[in-house]
């Protein structure tokens, strides 16, 4: 492979990491949600244990998301898996500003269901689309993705969170659902699954065992090939059961 050409995949892949890591963070916002739990509370005349269960609705539709995800991505591409999950991250924001007052039905709807559903099927998409663009560096490009994600409720919750006193925490969601949507479109725009032949040109230690392992060449290129189109597992991030679970301890003890 020319040299050329690596420092142009090498310098696409960068970018695609950018524009993902920039996705998640608007994503990452609906676990802002021990945030925004007292001030749904006021404003919308909630009781403080009904609107916690919200969090385990959320966590449950964020895995079967990714679920969903996966196989809407291997039906009509990355770029509409992330657009119904642009769609369904707005939904669930703008609905719960503009329609959860004295309604906590609305709340498990709309921010617990739909907005945990988009955002398991924008996160599976983005992180499983950009990993495949790093065969040498998937531990690299996986650890920058999750930064975004987890930095989205500190940063952009904590922004959030101070405009309410301002805006209120209707028209706060709205603009929430509107950012996050438009972020989360735009990347669906910018993706693209890179070269089938990535893995031979950025990691050609991983496709020179392939071919020990895989016999002829042929075989070996339509491992390659396979490995570049199939859509990875979905991910339910067992990793966030410990915080949900110090999540609920907080709010119950």
């Amino acid at each position: 492979m020319p040299e050329t050409t690596v420092a142009r995949v090498k310098s696409e892949r960068m970018r695609t990491l950018a524009c993902s890591t920039f996705a998640l963070l608007f994503l990452g916002l609906i676990y802002a949600f021990s945030m925004f739990a007292a001030p749904m509370g006021e404003a919308f005349e909630l009781e403080k244990g009904a609107i916690g269960l919200t969090f385990n609705i959320m966590m449950i539709a964020f895995c079967i998301g990714a679920v969903i995800g996966s196989q809407v991505e291997r039906r009509i591409g990355v770029k509409g898996a992330i657009v119904i999950a642009a769609v369904l991250f707005f939904v669930g924001f703008a609905g719960t500003g503009l329609f959860a007052k004295g309604s906590i039905a609305v709340v498990y709807l709309c921010y617990g269901t739909l907005g945990g559903l988009g955002v398991g099927m924008g996160y599976n998409t983005i992180v499983s689309t950009t990993n495949l663009w790093f065969p040498d560096k998937v531990g690299f490009s996986s650890g920058v993705l999750m930064m975004g994600f987890g930095l989205g409720s500190l940063i952009l919750g904590t922004l959030s969170v101070n405009l309410i006193p301002l805006f209120g925490l209707g028209p706060v969601f709205v603009g929430v659902g509107a950012a996050g949507g438009v972020v989360a479109a735009a990347a669906a725009f910018m993706l693209r699954r890179p070269p089938e032949n990535i893995v031979a040109h950025m990691a050609p230690e991983q496709a020179a065992a392939r071919d020990a392992a895989g016999g002829d060449g042929a075989a070996a290129r339509r491992t390659r090939s396979s490995w570049a189109s199939t859509p990875p597992s979905p991910r339910c991030l067992w990793a966030w059961c410990p915080p949900a679970t110090a999540w609920r301890a907080w709010w119950w003890g």
